[in-house]
């Protein structure tokens, strides 16, 4: 793809709001991100949800054996009250986690014209209840063709925390990649060689 038939272009090591504002104005074909890439396409790019689709991401035999996956962190002031800290946490859970209220209110989002419909962030078990109530309330009040993203809800592909130097490993493998995708006759083998023994070491000093 990069040297072959040059569907990657020329243009090498861009930036992930590059990759973003290419997509909105139609000049990618297909990327590897999150779910929620393809609302950031519509609303900060000015793509269209139409143009888009999902799938589950692809492994060397098949589907992938697993993904990483990021969350969100939160900071509360210091000197809070516990009752306080404690409304705050109620807050997150309602805001966060409660299906039909907070950022799964579909019934208040639709009517406002915000997407409805896109898959979500994998926060509830498979089976659970509060599983199920979200998928039939997103289901109920989609304004989005549902169908484009149904292969990729169809075949979650299990989720791997990060490790805590995470962005030291991103770092090592960034360096392979570059090489590769810049280099027509870099040597693969040595540069994945090297990759390896530096994650190694790096995740050998992380006990």
């Amino acid at each position: 793809m990069r040297y072959g038939d040059n569907s990657m272009g020329d243009r090498q090591l861009l930036q992930w709001g590059d990759l973003l504002t290419n997509a909105g104005a139609g000049k990618v074909g297909m990327f590897i991100g999150a779910p929620d890439t393809t609302q950031a396409i519509v609303s900060q790019f000015q793509g269209k949800f139409e143009d888009w689709a999902m799938g589950p991401l692809p492994g060397q035999d098949g589907p992938a054996k697993g993904t990483l996956g990021g969350g969100e962190g939160y900071f509360f002031k210091k000197g809070l009250s516990s009752e306080q800290v404690k409304a705050g946490l109620k807050w997150i859970a309602y805001q966060k986690l409660t299906p039909g209220k907070g950022q799964f209110d579909y019934a208040r989002a639709k009517p406002q014209n915000y997407p409805v419909g896109l898959p979500q962030p994998l926060l509830f078990a498979n089976g659970t209840e509060a599983q199920k109530q979200e998928l039939e309330l997103r289901k109920a009040n989609a304004n989005v063709d549902t169908a484009n993203f149904a292969v990729f809800e169809a075949n979650p592909v299990p989720i791997k925390g990060e490790p805590r130097n995470a962005q030291a490993i991103y770092a090592v493998l960034d360096a392979a990649m570059s090489g590769v995708l810049t280099n027509p006759t870099a040597n693969i083998d040595a540069l994945l060689k090297t990759a390896e023994d530096k994650v190694n070491q790096l995740l050998a000093a992380e006990g």
